[in-house]
């Protein structure tokens, strides 16, 4: 089984566990809907990595861009409040990427169908922390959510 193929086979159990049929791919990336927010999956080949991103909106929208990306950048020394991911930018929104390279270590193998349902709280008490920290940050309010359906009004 290649290393993608592995990846794939973790997100159809992630998904399973979290009550999605299948992950949908869409332009090479697995957006899962994950306590309210939208975590991004997606396998790059060259760095033979699964990356799991969230977009935390743009920074654009924040009055005092410096204290927020002071801020990030923060949590980003030595890992301390990322759970072992990254913030960033990219396209002037805010990112946050956590990388999990393959091939796994030997004792992750045993176990690999658990490993994101292990790490996601992990990513997520990560986002969640960050949030908690930019929302000192004055002009800040919230992270990018998934758009809510519109209905039908008759």
């Amino acid at each position: 089984m290649s290393h993608a193929e592995h990846a794939v086979g973790m997100l159809d159990k992630l998904a399973a566990d979290l009550g999605e049929a299948k992950p949908v791919w869409k332009s090479g990336a697995c957006v899962l809907p994950i306590e309210g927010r939208e975590l991004s999956f997606f396998y790059g080949e060259k760095e033979s990595a699964l990356f799991v991103q969230a977009d935390l909106g743009p920074l654009s929208a924040l009055p005092d861009q410096e204290a927020a990306l002071i801020t990030l950048l923060q949590a980003n020394h030595l890992w301390s409040g990322t759970a072992g991911g990254a913030f960033g930018l990219y396209e002037g929104r805010i990112f946050y990427v956590f990388r999990l390279n393959f091939p796994l270590p030997a004792d992750w193998e045993k176990h690999d169908e658990e490993l994101l349902p292990e790490l996601l709280p992990h990513i997520l008490g990560a986002l969640n922390a960050a949030e908690d920290r930019l929302r000192k940050v004055p002009g800040y309010d919230g992270p990018a959510r998934p758009a809510e359906p519109e209905l039908l009004r008759v």
